[in-house]
């Protein structure tokens, strides 16, 4: 946990969510056996009916491979997301979407078997419903662990995810080139951070309702490698 920090708070973050992120080592986030468990519970905190838990690395990344191996959560409500962003605002006016936003898997509790990747910008966002988008379906996402593998450089991006380390490369996710894109379009070109997240409801995650009774569930992060080109 010394490589990670908590982001705290229970604005919603953009989507009505229902969760407040807290920084309670006990509750929502803490290393057990090894593993790293971020765990959203149905609980009454600070106005609202869940908590949950975002971990950011603190050591930002520029160009090489990234790979987290996690097992996600199945109940219908959940939102899990690893992805990427950068460490300070360097093109246009915001952070987000201006600078960026590497998504190395999304997951809907809702639709247990498919599993996404995307990249966000300023010229590519959600909204204005053309973020760069991809999804495969893994059918044992939510039963057994996985390796979710970011191939980045400056020229080109592709995400997959496999069962194994010898085949992590088994389903390509998402593939983008910068070819000749301006900073609108492939503002990649600086050190991002890792943000592993937890979310429930809300505009995304509870577009088919949150099952209540299936709570408290947990994102299982195994191990994190980076390995810079």
């Amino acid at each position: 946990m010394s490589k990670w920090e908590f982001d705290v708070g229970g604005n919603g973050w953009g989507n009505e969510e229902e969760q407040y992120y807290t920084d309670n080592y006990r509750k929502n986030a803490w290393c057990e056996n090894g593993q790293l468990i971020i765990e959203a519970r149905k609980e009454n905190y600070n106005n609202k009916r869940f908590t949950s838990a975002k971990l950011i690395s603190k050591q930002a990344f520029l160009y090489g491979r990234l790979q987290i191996r996690a097992k996600l959560p199945s109940a219908k409500g959940t939102w899990s997301s690893l992805y990427l962003i950068p460490e300070s605002r360097t093109y246009g006016d915001n952070l987000w979407p201006d600078n960026g936003q590497i998504i190395l898997m999304a997951h809907l509790g809702h639709n247990p078997t498919s599993v996404g990747a995307g990249m966000t910008t300023k010229s590519n966002n959600p909204m204005i419903n053309n973020h760069h988008w991809g999804s495969v379906e893994v059918s044992n996402a939510t039963i057994e662990y996985m390796i979710y593998t970011l191939q980045w450089t400056p020229d080109k991006m592709e995400m997959f995810v496999g069962s194994n380390e010898k085949q992590a490369f088994q389903k390509s996710i998402l593939f983008l080139e910068k070819k000749n894109k301006d900073w609108t379009q492939w503002p990649f070109d600086k050190p991002f951070r890792i943000y592993m997240n937890l979310a429930v409801g809300g505009s995304v995650g509870g577009r088919h309702g949150i099952d209540e009774g299936a709570f408290p569930q947990r994102m299982e992060i195994d191990w994190v490698r980076f390995d810079e080109q």
